[in-house]
């Protein structure tokens, strides 16, 4: 990288990132396992923060973050590039107007279609590697951006037939319904 771009400083530890005073932004987006450590670095060295997802890996991370953050002025976003999407704009322009009447089913699909991601990369790798957090959550937070609706139960399963015969653990396929706070529901 130092040869590609001389003109940029490299570190051999990432706690130089943190402990840098003349750094205060910082752009996380090392393997998914990673992620809940940097951002704690990175909140608790007081710098603004966008983080590929997932943010993090588990709720008891989750409450940890969002208690640090409480307590700092720390800026926080991350890569929900759907909402952007002039398309998904316009919908959310016609559901808001009652174009669609009152919405009772929602139903999306992330197909996923890289399993060479999965079962040579690096998250094959991670001992409990979610697909969902990787990928399928760009679903989750586009229904939410459309509907503005909170999620008051999920019930999800899966499997990991197509990936089983490479060793991994972790289901490779996963089906969740949500149901959202007014009674529809996301499937």
């Amino acid at each position: 990288v130092k040869k590609t771009f001389n003109s940029i400083k490299i570190c051999k530890n990432e706690d130089e990132i943190f402990q840098n005073k003349e750094i205060d932004f910082v752009c996380i987006c090392s393997y998914d396992n990673f992620h809940f450590i940097h951002v704690k670095k990175a909140i608790l060295s007081k710098k603004d923060i966008f983080v590929e997802k997932p943010l993090c890996s588990n709720r008891k991370e989750f409450d940890i973050i969002k208690d640090l953050i409480k307590k700092s002025k720390i800026k926080i976003s991350s890569n929900f590039v759907l909402r952007e999407n002039s398309y998904f704009k316009l919908l959310k322009q016609k559901i808001k107007s009652g174009f669609f009447g009152k919405i009772y089913l929602i139903e999306a699909s992330y197909n996923y279609g890289r399993l060479e991601k999965i079962t040579n990369g690096w998250r094959g790798k991670i001992k409990n590697y979610s697909i969902t957090q990787g990928g399928g959550i760009h679903l989750v937070d586009l229904v939410k951006f459309l509907t503005e609706k909170n999620f008051a139960k999920v019930v999800s399963g899966g499997n990991n037939i197509s990936t089983k015969k490479n060793g991994l653990k972790f289901p490779d396929c996963i089906t969740s319904i949500i149901k959202l706070d007014d009674g529809s529901i996301l499937n």
